[in-house]
């Protein structure tokens, strides 16, 4: 998968080897270091291929010093890793103040889990979400300048916030017709199951335990497992739900398609106050650019283009429009969308395709301007 730098973490791996003038800079499979960044930097290299999760565990790739049965690492969505810089003022700052905190956790969680075992089948779909909303929540928290200790207490309890779910029977997790009253118990009790396994094998602050219990919790008391309402909610356990929800939209479940970013932040904005504490969504919509570069799109006259760049309005991004006519060569143009001439376009669709080939629209978007 293709990055630009300026998305590159210390920690990902190299899924080419980066050749300058015929001589190898970098090999594959090396794990990228913050000096390699500068390294990268100094060379004028705009970007690089990474080994994603799927190809670690296709190719046989494994961490240096440890190989984890269930490794957090290889289930990173680096999707939500580009949506969580955008909480910050720079790509820099994620590198060196956020993402340390969450790599902490990451590998301290998966320490955990693998030294003790979970005595139940590890279902890998429960572990991503738990690592994309441990990114998204850990960026939010630190908009509000939490410490480093309760990032990290925010970190361990997004990782953990579903870990009940994998003793609930999995029939009733991947049912896709609606849930029977005594299946909806039986969903709602992994908030407990949760707590009393963590507080039983894992040594968290307390505040992280607290979250765990309430991260299904709501705004206006119509949450659960106690209905808890307002400020009686753990402040830790309000932050993880907006990165919980905004994550779950936008991956999609086994009977719903995913929403795209701009859908999900409606959803948000639409339960601000209701569901969710307002603090922590209006930071989080206002940060989060609904169109990130790469996405495909369909505009109200019908065209079709990518997301080229974005700019002040982030509602109103550049698109780059392919036009295709039989016997002709391709063209493309780009269209303003916050310019004046361009006021009755909106954007209608998002298209659905997967991460891969929005990463790739983004780079070919760049290389042939």
């Amino acid at each position: 998968m293709y990055l630009k730098l300026e998305n590159i973490l210390p920690g990902m791996s190299l899924g080419r080897d980066v050749v300058l003038e015929g001589v190898t800079l970098m090999s594959r499979g090396t794990e990228i270091t913050k000096k390699m960044l500068e390294t990268l930097c100094e060379k004028e290299i705009d970007g690089v291929y990474i080994i994603d999760g799927d190809e670690n565990t296709e190719r046989g790739h494994a961490e240096p010093q440890r190989i984890y049965k269930h490794s957090y690492k290889d289930q990173i969505d680096y999707q939500i890793l580009a949506t969580a810089k955008g909480l910050v003022t720079s790509p820099q700052v994620f590198r060196e103040s956020i993402y340390p905190v969450v790599k902490e956790v990451i590998t301290r969680s998966t320490e955990m889990i693998n030294s003790l075992g979970m005595g139940v089948e590890i279902d890998n779909r429960i572990l991503r979400r738990g690592v994309n909303t441990c990114i998204l929540a850990v960026a939010l928290a630190a908009r509000f300048e939490f410490g480093n200790d309760e990032l990290l207490s925010v970190g361990f309890a997004s990782i953990f916030s579903d870990i009940g779910m994998h003793w609930v029977p999995k029939e009733v997790r991947e049912k896709k017709e609606p849930l029977t009253r005594a299946e909806g118990e039986l969903i709602k009790a992994h908030c407990r199951l949760g707590l009393d396994y963590a507080r039983k094998y894992f040594n968290l602050p307390l505040s992280a335990y607290q979250a765990i219990l309430d991260h299904h919790e709501r705004w206006d008391g119509s949450g659960y497992p106690e209905g808890r309402k307002g400020e009686n909610i753990s402040k830790y356990a309000r932050i993880i739900m907006v990165a919980d929800v905004y994550d779950a939209l936008t991956r999609g479940t086994l009977y719903r398609p995913a929403f795209s970013p701009s859908e999900a932040l409606e959803y948000l904005m639409g339960g601000c106050g209701v569901l969710f504490d307002p603090r922590y969504v209006n930071e989080f919509v206002d940060r989060i650019e609904p169109y990130p570069v790469g996405t495909p799109v369909q505009l109200s006259d019908g065209s079709r283009g990518v997301v080229y760049a974005v700019k002040s309005n982030k509602k109103r991004p550049v698109i780059k429009i392919r036009t295709t006519i039989p016997d002709a060569p391709l063209t493309q143009r780009l269209v303003d969308l916050a310019d004046r001439h361009h006021l009755n376009l909106t954007i209608s669709e998002v298209q659905k395709i997967d991460i891969s080939e929005a990463l790739h629209n983004a780079e070919q978007a760049v290389m042939q301007e």
